[in-house]
């Protein structure tokens, strides 16, 4: 089981992802929030072996308790539940999912927030 914290980052001045080995030592170590927008990787692959990480949008190719198949919803961090959760509407509310295995393998990625922000919509 790999234990390392992976990340990717988003330049938001050259819109460019940088992906985890691709990131330079400097970036690693730069503290500009307002440059640099990281994301953790969850420790999970999505139905076709993607990483999944914060910010990815994913698509649900089979209902859930909360959310319906076909439904788009953003990956994100929720500390109170300590862990990686899939946010969607449903009927006009936010509705959120724990990032399982189980979920996550009924999960497609199909873009993040950054690069392709009207997905959610």
């Amino acid at each position: 089981m790999n234990r390392e914290l992976v990340f990717r980052a988003w330049h938001t001045v050259n819109k460019v992802m940088f992906e985890h080995s691709n990131i330079p030592v400097l970036l690693k170590n730069a503290s500009d929030d307002n440059i640099w927008k990281y994301m953790q990787w969850t420790g999970l692959q999505d139905i076709e072996s993607i990483d999944i990480y914060e910010g990815d949008i994913v698509r649900l190719n089979v209902s859930s308790q909360y959310l319906k198949e076909g439904s788009t919803a953003e990956v994100q961090y929720l500390p109170d539940y300590g862990g990686y959760a899939i946010v969607g509407a449903y009927s006009r509310n936010q509705h959120h999912e724990l990032l399982t295995c189980d979920v996550a393998c009924r999960c497609k990625v199909i873009g993040n927030i950054y690069e392709n922000p009207y997905l959610l919509k």
